[in-house]
C-alpha cells in the first residue's frame, strides 16, 4: 500500500430534507486530515399556526378559526399552498386573508376544503387567514390545516400542519346558587 497517498470512501449521512451525502476524501501523508462539509440545501421552512376562539362554545354560535403561515428560512418559498378541510358539524361563514410582504395570493372555496395560494414568500412574509364558522351539534371537532410549497424540499416537515380543537356543547353550564331562607 502506498502510504504517502490513500482514498477512502466516507459513510452517507442523511441530511434534513432527505438527501444522501457521499464524499470521497484524500488524504496526503504530508497533509493534516481535514473534516468535510457538508452544505445544507437551500430548501423553505413553512410555518402554519392554527387557532380557534372561543375554544369552547355552544351549538349555533360563532367562533373563529385563525391561520398564520411564514417562512423562517432565507430561501424564498414559491407556489405556497394551505389547505384546510373542515369537518362535518361546521357551517363554513366568511373567510379573509392578509399577505404581507408575499406575491400574488389568493383564497378560494373548494366543497368543504379553503385554500390560500401564494407565489412566494421570503423570510419577512407573513399570510394570515381569518375564517368564521358555526357549530351545529354538540361534539368536540378537530380542524387542522396544511401548508407546503412546491419545488420539494423542506427543512421540518413537522411545522407544515397545525390542529385546532373546538367543544360544542348543547347548553350552558350553570352553577346552581343555594339560597338560604332570611
Amino acid at each position: 500500500m502506498n502510504t504517502a497517498r490513500m482514498t477512502r470512501l466516507a459513510a452517507s449521512a442523511l441530511i434534513p430534507g432527505g438527501i444522501a451525502a457521499f464524499m470521497l476524501l484524500a488524504q496526503h501523508a504530508s497533509a493534516a486530515p481535514r473534516l468535510p462539509t457538508v452544505e445544507r440545501p437551500e430548501t423553505a421552512d413553512l410555518v402554519i399556526t392554527k387557532t380557534v376562539a372561543p375554544t369552547t362554545t355552544l351549538r349555533n354560535k360563532g367562533v373563529l378559526f385563525f391561520m398564520t403561515i411564514r417562512n423562517t428560512s432565507p430561501t424564498t418559498a414559491t407556489t405556497v399552498v394551505m389547505t384546510d378541510p373542515f369537518p362535518s358539524g361546521l357551517i363554513l361563514g366568511r373567510a379573509t386573508v392578509e399577505c404581507f410582504n408575499t406575491g400574488d395570493c389568493n383564497l378560494a372555496y373548494v366543497g368543504r376544503t379553503l385554500s390560500v395560494t401564494v407565489d412566494s414568500m421570503t423570510d419577512v412574509s407573513q399570510v394570515n387567514v381569518r375564517v368564521e364558522v358555526t357549530p351545529t351539534f354538540p361534539s368536540t371537532i378537530t380542524n387542522v390545516a396544511y401548508v407546503s410549497a412546491g419545488g420539494g424540499g423542506e427543512l421540518n416537515p413537522a411545522t407544515n400542519v397545525s390542529t385546532a380543537t373546538l367543544i360544542v356543547s348543547d347548553q350552558e353550564r350553570f352553577l346552581p346558587i343555594m339560597l338560604s331562607p332570611p
